[in-house]
């Protein structure tokens, strides 16, 4: 097999029976060249598509046996983020002749071969074959390539510009012991005041300035200042030109925030705290990101990259081939493998710690996840609403967890491994496909607030559980209903 390959003299298979495929096949037959037929996993129900046959790769395979050097085959998916997930298969089946975008090239970070096919397909997917003369042949794709996707630049000698995973991010530590803040050392996504101003700032319903009012207030108090109205006047109009020129760097000058990117340090406990910058993280809590620009010292990085167990999930990645996740890892290794339902359980976090936020606030006086009842959880997400809850300080139990969830759960500190007792459980997340889901419920007498995906009639509730709020969401590419139900305070007396 050589490392290129032309087009003349090959037998040319489009893969996609429909509009984009209809695209290719007009322009390859403009250009005079034979199409052979259609490549598509719908081929029993097409049968034919413009007039070729349509067949799915193993009759593919079938047809060209001993032929497949001679076959062309070009990725007509108008979904271009999925064109290596199509072409992996045709490279195990030993079909290597493959025009198609890689995945780094849409990316914006492709060099060399990858490059070069990047802009074959752009080239004739316009009908411009002038110089598409030598077209790289696809070695077979190994995969998620297993490398560092945090490093942004190198901030100086010791310090490096990274992005951090939202779910990694905590606020300052005390900074005098003797002085009680309850809005130190805690997950990011509870700073309420800070996120909820934003909200408000931005014209969200249901937000308001209140909260951070009192924080800053607060604040002033223990350093004496005098508190008026023309003060508490300026404090929003100062807060509210700071949201208004993020807002607008957020959308014309984006890299502000990388070069002025807040110092973050390593806790041994697992997690970054912020030295500053809390405002400029709260804002992008406010617009429901994932990942935030940050400054990290080398050494607090390499702890992060240990602790994390990147060896041990390098090899777990070898040998599992594993190329999809259903929910994200935060690990700076894994930032670009798939996962269809990142969005959806960044969404579901941010919603999910709100409310536990308030709870906590309410009944405590200030935010302590580890003072609340546990969690339980059947989910179906890779371990990682179980992992994050961890981290930010609840107890769990976790029911019917996929293999990958288990193989992360296991590189978490041993101190976490301990699930609590049914009876210890008053929350739950209830992912109706899972089946363990049912059991949960009938294990767990204690529970306050399930939330359950899915379809609610599938699943008998205590009567003393009302539907405080429904949510509708994407979740593996549908729209999933989202119960948010609660025990009546009246039939817990």
């Amino acid at each position: 097999m050589g490392k290129y390959f032309e087009l003349d003299n090959k037998k040319i298979y489009i893969y996609g029976a429909a509009a984009t495929g209809e695209i290719v096949f007009d322009i390859f037959s403009k250009k005079n060249y034979r199409i052979e037929g259609f490549i598509d996993k719908r081929a029993a129900e097409l049968d034919e598509f413009k007039g070729k046959k349509v067949i799915t790769l193993p009759d593919l395979c079938a047809r060209e046996r001993g032929n497949k050097e001679g076959v062309v085959i070009f990725i007509a998916v108008k979904n271009v983020f999925e064109h290596e997930s199509i072409v992996k298969p045709l490279t195990d089946y030993g079909f290597f002749n493959v025009i198609y975008m890689p995945y780094r090239a849409v990316k914006g970070k492709a060099a060399g071969e990858e490059m070069s096919l990047y802009r074959t397909w752009n080239d004739m997917i316009k009908g411009d074959f002038e110089d598409v003369k030598a077209i790289p042949v696809t070695n077979a794709l190994k995969g998620y390539q297993y490398r560092d996707y945090a490093a942004i630049a190198k901030y100086c000698d010791d310090k490096r510009t990274v992005l951090l995973p939202i779910d990694m991010l905590f606020t300052d530590l005390p900074k005098d012991l003797l002085i009680n803040n309850i809005w130190t050392d805690i997950p990011a996504m509870a700073l309420l005041p800070h996120i909820f101003f934003f909200r408000w700032q931005s014209g969200e319903a249901g937000y308001g300035c209140e909260e951070y009012l009192k924080f800053c207030i607060d604040s002033a108090r223990k350093r004496n200042v005098k508190i008026t109205e023309a003060w508490k006047e300026n404090v929003i109009r100062n807060r509210a030109d700071v949201y208004a020129n993020m807002n607008d760097d957020l959308e014309r000058n984006s890299e502000f925030f990388v070069k002025n990117a807040p110092l973050v340090t390593w806790n041994e406990k697992g997690y970054f705290n912020l030295n500053s910058g809390k405002h400029r993280m709260a804002f992008f809590m406010s617009k429901r990101k994932k990942y935030v620009p940050a400054v990290v010292k080398d050494d607090d990085y390499e702890k992060w990259i240990r602790y994390a167990g990147t060896d041990k999930i390098g090899e777990y990645l070898r040998k599992s081939e594993l190329s999809e996740l259903k929910a994200p890892i935060s690990h700076p290794y894994m930032y670009e493998i798939k996962c269809i339902n990142k969005d959806f359980y960044y969404n579901f976090l941010y919603r999910y710690i709100m409310l536990l936020s308030e709870k906590s606030l309410t009944c405590q006086g200030n935010v302590a996840f580890g003072e609340m009842g546990g969690i339980a959880l059947a989910a179906l997400d890779d371990g990682f609403l179980g992992r994050t809850l961890r981290r930010f300080g609840f107890k769990t139990k976790e029911y019917g967890m996929s293999g990958t969830g288990i193989f992360f759960r296991s590189l978490e500190p041993a101190e976490t491994a301990n699930e609590l007792e049914p009876d210890k459980i008053e929350y739950s997340i209830i992912d109706g496909q899972n089946e363990e889901g049912l059991k949960l419920i009938k294990e767990c007498q204690n529970l306050r607030l399930i939330v359950y995906m899915g379809n609610l009639q599938e699943i008998s509730l205590d009567e003393g559980f009302r539907c405080k709020y429904k949510d509708c969401a994407v979740k593996d590419g549908r729209l999933t209903d989202i119960y948010w139900m609660e025990k009546t305070d009246v039939i817990r007396k």
